[in-house]
């Protein structure tokens, strides 16, 4: 584990840029914050002013008419150790 060159073994926080759990174990017990060890890419004021023309906020719920015959979209059915820590 390489807190400067955030890095580690796994080599999933040099390719995602986001710090891995093995990251996250290391760095919660120093009481250190993990918001430092995110690029500046990935915070959201940079995403607020990459996408800041693209992106418009929704007027409320009732913004657009129903789609007929329109299946609802439900979200995903979780399973295994996830699911019995959110509950």
């Amino acid at each position: 584990m390489d807190l400067v060159e955030n890095s580690y073994s796994c080599r999933n926080w040099e390719i995602t840029n986001i710090h891995c759990i093995h990251a996250m174990i290391v760095i919660h017990p120093k009481d250190k914050n993990p918001k430092t060890y995110v690029d500046n890419y990935n915070t959201k004021e940079t995403q607020f002013s990459i996408y800041f023309n693209f992106i418009k906020p929704v007027r409320g719920l009732k913004q657009g008419e129903p789609v007929p015959d329109m299946l609802s979209i439900l979200p995903p059915l979780i399973k295994g150790h996830l699911a019995n820590l959110l509950t």
